[in-house]
């Protein structure tokens, strides 16, 4: 059963919800918001899906859509975010942004890692695995590069300038829109071979290669003296033609073999959205200098004479 529970994400008034039958129901003060982030989403489709209900709503220009429904629910609703053709990245807004990421269930954030995770959840293999153990698992998918760029992270957060301003989250969100930029040329090449069990054949075998070069281009703007907040980056690479063996499964042998050099290309970032009213992003930390004190300085002894202290003084100096 579809709920259209939609409130409008601009920020000015909130709309009559409709429900299933023809009689409105009020607005209620339960409105919850879910962010969508590669750079911030906006005006894309949110859903998230309770069980045989679901909920709607359209992300503002800040990437947050507004859905009416109440806390004690929401932890059991996925969500996800479809673009159309008026969706678009804040951070590139010249392209327009027609894909789907999805969120694990009880998130209020969907980000390329959150739809990572979500596709690791559908493999059985993973099921019963908590929200850590997914977190690991996408960690593992991005290869040994990735513990050093993200750190400590929470990968399921909003890593965009609302709610971080550090320099991991800034390392945290290049990585996210790269890996998310291959994940849809992969997803792509897959065509109706698109399975579990296959995306993640596939991201095992290109994602830690990606990462790699993404750690690489990090060094660089570092050596620079760049600032990565200023910065968006842009993966290039060519999925090759993909070998399907007779079991249905990808040739990650092949894959590996065909896979060409990716390279990683910077552009200017944007001017982020502001955030929304009541939220106000922490500030940067400026580490406080070690001082080092000053030494204190010894005096040095005087020297303890040896003499009988009774000399003739100095009256017969220059006599004659």
């Amino acid at each position: 059963m579809k709920l259209n529970k939609l409130v409008i994400a601009m920020g000015f008034a909130t709309a009559a919800l409709v429900g299933c039958g023809s009689d409105a129901i009020a607005p209620t003060e339960n409105v919850n918001s879910i962010t969508a982030i590669d750079g911030y989403i906006v005006k894309g489709d949110v859903t998230a899906t309770c069980g045989e209900m679901e909920y709607t709503g359209v992300t503002d220009a800040s990437g947050i859509a507004k859905i009416d429904i109440v806390d004690s629910l929401i932890t059991n609703c996925a969500v996800k975010i479809v673009g159309n053709e008026n969706t678009y990245d804040h951070d590139k807004k010249d392209q327009p942004w027609k894909h789907t990421m999805r969120s694990l269930k009880g998130k209020r954030v969907i980000n390329p890692y959150t739809d990572m995770a979500a596709t690791l959840a559908d493999d059985p293999a993973n099921a019963g695995k908590s929200d850590k153990e997914l977190m690991d698992g996408v960690i593992a998918l991005l290869g040994p590069d990735a513990a050093n760029i993200v750190g400590d992270f929470d990968l399921f957060a909003d890593f965009g300038s609302h709610s971080a301003n550090s320099k991991v989250s800034q390392q945290v969100r290049v990585l996210a829109e790269s890996t998310f930029a291959t994940i849809i040329k992969m997803i792509e090449s897959l065509g109706e071979n698109d399975t579990p069990e296959n995306r993640l054949a596939v991201f095992k075998t290109v994602l830690p290669q990606v990462t790699e070069a993404v750690s690489t281009q990090i060094a660089a703007v570092e050596a620079a003296d760049g600032d990565l907040s200023e910065l968006v980056f842009t993966v290039d690479v060519a999925i090759p033609t993909l070998i399907i063996k007779e079991d249905g499964s990808v040739d990650t042998e092949k894959l590996a073999d065909d896979l060409p050099q990716i390279v990683i290309e910077t552009e200017t970032r944007p001017e982020q959205p502001a955030p929304p009213a009541g939220v106000t992003p922490p500030p940067v930390v400026t580490p406080t200098p070690v001082v080092t004190p000053t030494p204190v300085v010894t005096p040095t002894p005087k020297p303890t004479g040896t003499g009988t202290g009774t000399g003739t003084g100095g009256d017969d100096v220059n006599q004659g």
